[in-house]
Parts: structure tokens; C-alpha cells; sequence
């Protein structure tokens, strides 16, 4: 898991914006092997964003895969594909939330896409 926050605080995105603004953070993690997943299984990426929502208040998580998208630039899709070390077979999964919320929304995340890639 890594703290992208500052990476991100120059962002256009709103939802960063929100967040950061209010002393939230911005953690994401990579996911080897698991590009256009949550693209292409939309059953999976909605229920885990309910479980998301339903276990931490968070409001969801964002993939590298719909990037640029929400007012994130190319520039930042890089930037943070470059931080999380991701392939071209990989996705970058993050969430921007208060820090105990957004940890317990990465280790859900982490766990759920595990059970998935099974």
C-alpha cells in the first residue's frame, strides 16, 4: 500500500480535492495481472464498491484502468502507475478517504480481488 496523497494534491479531480482538503489521504495499491478486470467484470466492481460502502463509509475506489477520467489527467494516470510500479498487465486500485477508512477500504480491496483472481 502507498500513500499517493501529495502525489495527487495538484490534481483537478474533485473527489481528491474533497478529500486532501479535509486532511484525508490518498492510498493505493498495485494489482499484478489484473488489468481491465474491473472494467470488463462490472458484477465484481459494483459489488465490491457496495462492500466498500457497506464495511468502511467509503465511497468506492478508483482503477487506473478508467483513467483519465474524474478530472485526473493523463499526466496523473502516469504519475501514479509510475508510484505503484504498475505493468502493462497490472491496474493501479486506490481510494481517498481519512486514513483509518481508507486503509480498511485497501485491505477489503486486497482480499476481494485475491477471492477473485482464484
Amino acid at each position: 500500500m502507498k500513500d499517493l496523497t501529495d502525489l495527487l494534491k495538484g490534481s483537478n479531480s474533485h473527489v481528491i480535492q474533497g478529500v486532501t482538503a479535509s486532511g484525508g489521504v490518498v492510498l493505493g495499491i498495485k494489482v499484478p495481472g489484473f488489468n481491465g478486470v474491473l472494467i470488463e467484470d462490472r458484477e465484481f466492481s459494483n459489488r465490491l464498491s457496495a462492500k466498500l460502502e457497506a464495511e468502511t463509509n467509503c465511497k468506492g475506489f478508483i482503477s487506473t484502468d478508467e483513467l483519465p477520467k474524474y478530472g485526473f489527467t493523463k499526466e496523473d494516470k502516469q504519475a501514479i502507475e509510475q508510484a505503484l510500479e504498475v505493468g502493462e498487465q497490472d491496474v493501479g486500485i486506490f481510494v481517498a478517504d481519512k486514513r483509518e477508512t481508507a486503509e480498511k477500504a485497501i485491505a477489503i480491496i486486497e482480499k476481494e480481488v485475491a477471492a477473485h483472481k482464484k
